[in-house]
């Protein structure tokens, strides 16, 4: 439902065969769906030099990691270990940050968040 949409909206606006340089979304839309309150992480740019990148992907590569009791990749940590630790605090309760701070808590929080970019482009560090 959420990503046909997404789908429409950016086959729409880039056009059919167009480069779509940021994807975002949600990472899984049932678990989304389910939470409450709703999350979403509005973000200043993609942290890559890559000119198309799709988030959500790379997101869905990190829960099946931290579902696994494995970390999450060193790229992708920097970022979304904390807003995961934040969300999965929001739905769940507020432990101490070192019990929360295990792939699986993680995984579990980037489930239930939705995420956007709001420039499109690549842009590093700031």
């Amino acid at each position: 439902m959420i990503k046909e949409a997404l789908e429409a909206l950016y086959k729409s606006y880039y056009g059919e065969n167009q480069i779509i340089p940021c994807r975002c979304g949600v990472a899984c839309e049932n678990e989304y769906l389910l939470s409450k309150p709703k999350i979403v992480f509005a973000l200043k740019e993609p942290h890559t030099s890559q000119s198309e990148i799709d988030i959500t992907s790379g997101l869905e590569r990190q829960i099946k990691r931290g579902l696994e009791g494995h970390p999450f990749e060193r790229g992708w940590s920097y970022t979304w270990v904390q807003a995961s630790i934040w969300a999965y605090a929001i739905h769940n309760g507020f432990k101490s940050y070192r019990e929360l701070r295990k792939p699986l808590y993680e995984a579990q929080g980037i489930q239930t968040i939705g995420i956007i970019n709001l420039k499109k482009s690549g842009g590093g560090s700031s």
